[in-house]
């Protein structure tokens, strides 16, 4: 019965997309009708021209403002040229005017005060007049009315100069007052008179300059804005010119295709629109569309009954089958659960013997450890006590050398008590000796004359007595420091002996601790051993339980993959069922929607 069915839905669909073919090939057919009368006719009607003409107006306007700020920019940057220059030319003017003051004023203090730091001042003035007039003359772009009027006072300041110059010799020869008096006779504000007009011509083409540039800016303006206006009120009306051509098309094909979703659509209304291009095209292929589709709606209504019975036939089948494969699919889960539990319990005891195992290997590698580490402290404690055997016999050779040594140091104490007594002989001899000394001084004073060779015996003899008792002094002095460190040896070596006797009684009882250790040791040994040897039995016996479960464990995970399997395929075939169900169900709802949805279209 569901092959039947199945059969009938398969070839319900081949119709539906044998008509929507249909309606593809028509779309493209009058696609292609409306290209073939293409031509620089259809380019001109299109929109693609429409908005590039309006493109293109938008660029012409932007570059007619452009180009109108450029020629603004030119000019004002020539007029700027020019007032710059005459700013340069008005710096240099006011140079020369500034120096020809500064002539008249270094001038007069060199009459005033006869400083000649001021004549230096004045004739580096008159240099710089010099070359300032020299240099504007070569200025560029001078009038040959400014040319004049410069020579005219390249004249002016010459006899200036020479005026000035005689004034000078007459105050080096001495006329000082005649000088001063001609000095004042020649103003410097007649020749400034002359240079001033100049000054002011440069000042006069700088504000005219400016002004140019002032009104240059003004007409900038206004061109910019009026162009700018032009533009906007072009951008507007190509705007709604395109607007008309354009949108007007696509609201009415939008407010139709607004009622055919609405589902109220009259499909047998034509939309008719003059126009050429791509509207055009869009007006004729939207008009094939909804011919296509009422088409499309009447084989749809034809089908939609047939569709609707076989879906209810399959949905009963589909509840059939249903029912069968639950009963199958829980008999199949049941057993899936019973196998995973085994396989569970399996996988449990083969985790715990492996822990087992992990952890036996683990005592027994300690073990070993430990039986290493104990035969290497035994070794040690041996060699620890045979070191001590060495070191109480040094300690006892250390004790007879300090014994012999404190015997010697006391030996040096006497003898330094000896020598305490000879340098006490040696005092008393030179303490003689120097009373010898004076008494023959004073009998040779007594002799005179004779008696003066004896007097120089008699003091070199009280000069070697005094050495002597200074140096047995001396020697005393040191002797008695001696004596000093010597007891004080003498007591440090008697500790150094009392401590040596403690540390002979400690290393022996070191070397006794040593022998007890090493015997608890080679027990411990012993021990180690037996338990390294039963923990290797316990190992083998747990690989051969592992070795033996495995085969067990993998025949049960068989069974458990097999039925789970079996229940998933039953699962899905279930799902399927249902899914068919459902689906069958859907499509007779959704025949009997489609059938009231295609009765509101007018076709």
């Amino acid at each position: 019965m569901i092959p039947k069915i199945l059969t009938k839905l398969k070839s319900g669909f081949k119709r539906f997309n044998s008509v929507k073919k249909y309606i593809n090939d028509a779309t493209i057919n009058s696609t292609v009708d409306s290209d073939n009368g293409s031509g620089f006719k259809a380019f001109f009607g299109s929109i693609r021209f429409k908005l590039l003409a309006s493109l293109v107006s938008m660029i012409v306007l932007m570059l007619l403002i452009f180009g109108i700020n450029v020629f603004v920019e030119s000019v004002n940057n020539k007029i700027n040229g020019k007032m710059q220059n005459e700013m340069n030319l008005l710096s240099l003017t006011e140079d020369v005017h500034f120096n020809i003051i500064n002539t008249d004023d270094t001038g007069s203090w060199y009459l005033l005060s006869r400083n000649f730091e001021y004549y230096t001042k004045y004739q580096l003035s008159i240099r710089n007049v010099n070359d300032l007039l020299k240099e504007l003359e070569k200025y560029p772009n001078l009038s040959k009315n400014d040319l004049e009027s410069i020579e005219s006072f390249k004249n002016e300041w010459t006899a200036y100069q020479t005026e000035k110059k005689e004034t000078l010799e007459l105050f080096r020869k001495g006329q000082v007052e005649e000088a001063r008096v001609k000095y004042t006779e020649v103003p410097t504000s007649t020749l400034l008179d002359k240079f001033i007009p100049i000054i002011e011509k440069v000042n006069a083409n700088i504000v005219k300059y400016e002004k140019e540039m002032e009104q240059n800016k003004k007409k900038g303006k206004l061109l910019t804005m009026s162009a700018l206006v032009i533009s906007i009120i072009a951008a507007v009306f190509i705007q709604l010119v395109l607007g008309f051509l354009i949108v007007r098309p696509i609201i009415l094909i939008g407010s139709q295709l607004k009622e055919i979703s609405e589902g109220e659509g009259d499909l047998t209304k034509q939309i008719e629109f003059k126009s050429s291009g791509e509207i055009k095209t869009l007006v004729i292929s939207f008009n094939k569309m909804l011919e296509n589709l009422r088409i499309l709606i009447k084989e749809i209504s034809s089908s939609t009954d047939q569709v609707a019975a076989s879906a209810n036939q399959l949905s009963a089948s589909a509840e059939q089958s249903t029912m069968a494969t639950e009963h199958i699919s829980s008999m199949v889960g049941q057993v899936s659960v019973g196998s995973e539990q085994q396989v569970q319990s399996i996988n449990d005891g083969v985790m715990a013997l492996n822990d087992f195992t992990s952890t036996v290997d683990l005592i027994s590698s300690l073990t070993e450890e430990v039986s290493t580490h104990v035969i290497k402290t035994s070794e040690d404690a041996e060699s620890g006590g045979q070191t001590l055997g060495k070191v109480s016999s040094q300690m006892d050779s250390i004790n007879v050398t300090v014994t012999s040594l404190s015997e010697i140091i006391k030996g040096l104490g006497d003898r330094s008590k000896e020598i305490e007594n000879i340098t006490k002989a040696i005092t008393d001899i030179s303490s003689q000796t120097n009373l010898l000394s004076l008494n023959a001084a004073i009998e040779a004073a007594r002799a005179g004359e004779h008696g003066r060779g004896f007097a120089v015996v008699a003091d070199e003899v009280r000069k070697l007595a005094d050495q002597s008792a200074k140096s047995a002094k001396q020697i005393t002095n040191l002797v008695k420091t001696i004596q000093q460190e010597t007891f004080q040896a003498v007591a440090t070596m008697q500790n150094t002996i009392k401590e040596v006797e403690n540390g002979l009684i400690t290393v022996n009882e070191a070397s006794k601790s040593f022998k007890a250790i090493n015997q608890s040791i080679e027990g411990v040994v012993g021990q180690i051993q037996q338990v390294s040897s039963a923990v290797i039995n316990i190992t083998e016996g747990t690989k051969q339980l592992v070795t033996t479960i495995e085969p067990v464990k993998d025949i049960a995970q068989d069974t458990s993959f097999g039925m789970q399997e079996v229940s998933s395929s039953t699962e899905e075939q279930l799902a399927t069922m249902q899914e068919i169900s459902l689906s069958s169900n859907a499509l007779a709802v959704l025949a009997d929607d489609l059938q009231k949805s295609i009765g509101k279209f007018k076709f």
